[in-house]
């Protein structure tokens, strides 16, 4: 009769009141003092006062105090509403299963905590944008087409031994690029090419060889300039038609050691010898090329006493023309009646009238002259050991 007043007031706590029914309830009553329920319907509410036990887990005031299994193929639902998961004080692990476990709310990572992935792996996010506030290390980042890598604010991109593949292109660096020290820039294979045409700025090369293993070529009007040290050229050297080769200070351009000269000096005895034998009059030069005549000296170690005058000439002769009928290169004649063992440089003409003109030029087939004109007596006196220089220099 005892059990039977148990088991009375254990349906009543279940039941509540009317409307509460179990159909076909199975009642087994265990060894120990309380009773177990295998199967229970409630069709209404029912309030449970003290502890409920079922199959091995135990309800306590609303709250699990004992290990839950969910048998093999039964699932946990919430029916719907603002209900809470929350397992924020327990210091133990969360293992989900291993199907496809979908989170279709926000998730927040607490501070101080780590997300760790196993083995093999793979994370894959959604189409939105993934936003790395914090530093991050990655042994191997792969872009997929159409996607972008944005990195912003002060923080950097450290590339481990990994490096970075991208499957599409341009890759974009929008700050600054650094390369740490002892590390190398290096294109494996190829054509792949280094194009930064469309910079404005300057390149600096670092201090040591610098090796160029293709041709170089300079584009347009851009003009190359070397360091103060010596520049070799161990290749044939060609100057394009019409460009020059130019040595801004004279006598420095050298060939096996021996310097070239920068002009062509024409010398020209002038004696009392040629006079008296009507030689001395005659044509000195003729121009192969087109040249300009730069300075004209002359000396002797005797001057003339005898002749009133004994002027030279030196006359620039073009074409048909005679000995006589050339202009003077010279503003006046030089005076070998001057004084002896003088070097005097004759001051050269560049006018004819006022007008400019080419009097110290010479194009191929000009001709340079000596005319001297004695007066005052039939031949020269005293006069001995003259010499005339004429430097020329390409045009």
């Amino acid at each position: 009769m005892k059990k039977i007043a148990t088991l009375a007031i254990l349906l009543i706590l279940f039941v509540g009141f009317a409307g509460a029914t179990m159909p076909n309830p199975t009642y087994n009553f265990g060894p120990q003092s309380g009773i177990k329920v295998q199967a229970l319907e409630v069709a209404n509410d029912a309030q449970v006062k003290g502890n409920l036990y079922c199959n091995g887990t135990t309800v306590v005031d609303g709250a699990i105090t004992s290990d839950t299994t969910i048998g093999a193929g039964s699932d946990l639902t919430a029916v719907a509403g603002s209900g809470v998961f929350n397992w924020a004080v327990a210091t133990g692990f969360f293992n989900t299963s291993t199907g496809t476990n979908y989170i279709n709310g926000n998730v927040i990572q607490a501070t101080l905590k780590n997300y760790t992935m196993q083995g093999a792996s793979t994370f894959t996010s959604g189409t939105g944008a993934f936003d790395v506030n914090g530093a991050m290390t990655a042994k191997g980042i792969t872009q997929d087409s159409g996607s972008s890598l944005a990195q912003s604010g002060a923080a950097g991109i450290t590339v481990g031994t990994t490096g970075i593949t991208a499957s599409v292109s341009p890759i974009k660096l929008l700050e600054n690029v650094t390369l740490a020290a002892n590390k190398s820039l290096t294109g494996l294979s190829g054509s792949g090419a280094v194009d930064l045409s469309a910079m404005t700025g300057g390149y600096s090369s670092p201090l040591g060889t610098n090796t160029f293993n293709g041709n170089i070529l300079g584009a347009g009007l851009t003009t190359t300039t070397t360091g103060d040290g010596a520049v070799t050229l161990k290749g044939n050297t060609t100057v394009y038609t019409d460009k020059a080769l130019a040595v801004t200070t004279a006598d420095k351009l050298t060939v096996a050691g021996v310097i070239v000269p920068s002009e062509m000096v024409i010398t020209v005895p002038i004696t009392k010898t040629d006079f008296a034998a009507g030689e001395l009059n005659r044509t000195i030069f003729i121009a192969d090329d087109a040249w300009t005549i730069t300075s004209i000296e002359e000396v002797h170690s005797v001057a003339e006493t005898t002749a009133t005058t004994l002027p030279l000439a030196v006359q620039k002769i073009t074409g048909t023309q005679a000995l006589t009928g050339g202009i003077n290169i010279t503003n006046g004649a030089l005076d070998l009646k001057s004084t002896a063992n003088t070097v005097v440089t004759a001051a050269l003409s560049t006018t004819i009238g006022g007008t400019a003109t080419g009097r110290t030029t010479l194009a191929d087939g000009n001709r340079i002259g000596i005319i001297c004109n004695l007066t005052g007596t039939a031949a020269m006196g005293e006069f001995r050991a003259g010499l005339l220089t004429i430097h020329m220099k390409r045009a």
